[in-house]
């Protein structure tokens, strides 16, 4: 509803750039605990898709830099959130893995720091993907579509189908 919203009123809706590719890098960010709607919550998702283009292997050079520059900042807008999360601990991922400890040792900044860059780069581009592509899935099969529409409660085995099949 809350990615819906914004496009309600013009009656169109660029399902990749409006929807899906905004999706992972909110859940991401709600995640770590990077307040809903915030200043921070824009900037991280902006520095983690600048972030991502990084694995094309035909990034021109100027984007890389760019990559790279952005890859800095999201590290150090990170560092900053898991350094709010140690002074204050809240109810979500980032708090429970910063109090979590094994044989007495807790992780170091910089491996929740790529912790977290291990979600942005493994959790962005394939639920991107995913969706876009059961999407497409569902609206070619339209008899499926119809199915699951009219058995709701099948929300979760259809979500499961439409990947298995992707």
């Amino acid at each position: 509803e809350e990615l819906l919203e914004p496009v309600r009123s013009t009656g169109r809706i660029d399902l990749v750039k409006d929807v899906s590719s905004i999706f992972p890098t909110r859940v991401i960010s709600r995640m770590i605990g990077i307040p809903p709607n915030s200043d921070r919550e824009r900037r991280f998702r902006e520095l983690s898709d600048l972030s991502i283009h990084l694995f094309s292997p035909l990034l021109p050079e100027a984007d890389r830099i760019v990559g790279l520059r952005a890859k800095e900042e999201l590290i150090e807008l990170v560092t900053g959130v898991i350094d709010d999360h140690a002074r204050a601990p809240r109810e979500d991922m980032l708090s429970a893995l910063l109090a979590a400890e094994e044989g007495g040792e807790r992780l170091t900044r910089k491996e929740l720091v790529s912790l977290i860059q291990g979600l942005i780069m493994a959790g962005s581009e394939t639920t991107t993907s995913a969706f876009g592509l059961g999407v497409w899935l569902l609206l070619s099969h339209p008899e499926q579509l119809e199915f699951y529409r009219k058995q709701p409660e099948r929300k979760r085995a259809s979500i499961e189908e439409v990947l298995r099949v992707q």
